[in-house]
């Protein structure tokens, strides 16, 4: 064959090039790869060769704190996370609850209508008297908040954050 180099050859000159090419230059060829990696993967789902997997939910959660403010008052944040339906924000309640042997106090504070963000996670501080706090008649005094949320379309659902316990 006239004018083609012997294959040695050719492969140290495409060794050459690709040792002198741009950085960029393969950071482009990179991502036009990695493009075409999830564009045939999405394909594949949409025409369904792959089954569509649904995304991992994150577990609901609550989270009571309660720190005294002095003057006999005390700040309570509760922090957490519900699993919505849809990505919108969705109405929730939250009440502080005295924890008995035989049978859970009534409410001692509660806050609502309160709103979580799109993606279901909440947070909400307020402050409530220590004379409310003190469901015991004697002794150390446990409280919890149960946190209610009301998607809309579907039913409500309640879930209990940790137990907290003080003298107030």
């Amino acid at each position: 064959m006239i004018g083609s180099a012997p294959p040695q050859e050719r492969q140290r000159v495409s060794r050459q090039r690709r040792a002198t090419r741009p950085k960029a230059e393969d950071d482009m060829n990179q991502r036009r790869r990695l493009v075409a990696l999830f564009l045939a993967g999405a394909a594949a789902t949409t025409i369904g060769l792959i089954e569509a997997r649904p995304a991992l939910a994150v577990a609901e959660s609550a989270f009571l704190t309660i720190r005294s403010q002095g003057g006999g008052n005390y700040s309570l944040t509760v922090t957490g996370h519900f699993d919505l339906p849809q990505a919108a924000p969705t109405s929730y309640s939250i009440k502080i609850i005295g924890e008995d042997g035989w049978f859970d106090d009534t409410p001692v504070c509660d806050a609502w209508p309160l709103t979580t963000d799109a993606n279901g996670n909440y947070w909400h501080q307020y402050t409530c008297t220590g004379a409310l706090l003190n469901e015991d008649w004697e002794g150390q005094d446990e409280n919890y908040a149960k946190v209610t949320v009301f998607p809309s379309g579907t039913k409500s659902h309640s879930i209990r954050s940790n137990t907290v316990k003080g003298y107030y």
